[in-house]
């Protein structure tokens, strides 16, 4: 019996590591964020010398949020050209288009729509890189073989980079990102506090967690 009130302990608690990714995304969109221009960056992050585009969500890749500044849960398309201006642009879908004018970094944003309707991500990616006039692309190396295979099944070559300018940029924190991070630590050890003392105080019943004649469940200690 103690044995699985142990379990669902551990169970209960483990479930509770989200929160920690959640209290971090908020406060660190809760200011309007600051980023040291790509061209301005360390001498030793090397600029790329051909367009490079990523692909992906922003919640787990760093990079990507780091580049836009722009919480998604959902794939976006960021594509920097290293021309005397620096250009970057942001192609989101039609539903995350304001959301991303407001939030991100990056000045141009695009909507998906602009270049056509019911387009594949592959299709998509193709009227893009047509559109700035590409025809060679540097992408990370996760970016998906699939995708790199339809690019390159029209004409367009795409070489995988092992360093990227804004993965080494990251190493080097703003005085606001510090900022971010002691808050964001300070929030997600109260909360894991809390946490901890309503498992502690819980009671096994059945290999079920109890408290106050009800079941904790993860829901209900986050909920708290």
């Amino acid at each position: 019996m103690v044995k699985s009130g142990l379990t669902w302990r551990y169970y209960v608690f483990g479930s509770l590591c989200s929160v920690k990714r959640s209290i971090t995304s908020f406060i660190f969109r809760s200011d309007k964020p600051k980023r040291i221009p790509m061209s301005n960056q360390t001498e030793s992050a090397k600029e790329p010398q051909k367009p490079f585009l990523m692909v992906s969500e922003s919640m787990r890749n760093a990079d990507m949020y780091y580049a836009t500044r722009f919480l998604a849960a959902d794939p976006f398309i960021y594509l920097r050209i290293p021309d005397q201006e620096q250009k970057e642009i942001l192609i989101v879908s039609q539903m995350e288009y304001g959301r991303a004018k407001k939030e991100s970094i990056v000045k141009k944003v695009r909507s998906s729509l602009d270049y056509g309707q019911n387009l594949k991500r592959e299709e998509l990616l193709v009227e893009i890189l047509r559109g700035e006039r590409i025809t060679t692309i540097e992408v990370p190396r996760y970016f998906p073989l699939y995708t790199a295979e339809a690019l390159r099944e029209n004409g367009i070559d795409v070489v995988a980079v092992e360093d990227m300018v804004m993965t080494k940029a990251r190493a080097t924190k703003t005085e606001q990102e510090l900022t971010h991070i002691k808050k964001a630590q300070s929030a997600c050890e109260k909360a894991m506090d809390l946490a901890v003392t309503i498992i502690k105080k819980s009671t096994v019943k059945e290999n079920v967690l109890m408290e106050n004649g009800v079941i904790l469940t993860s829901e209900r200690v986050k909920a708290y």
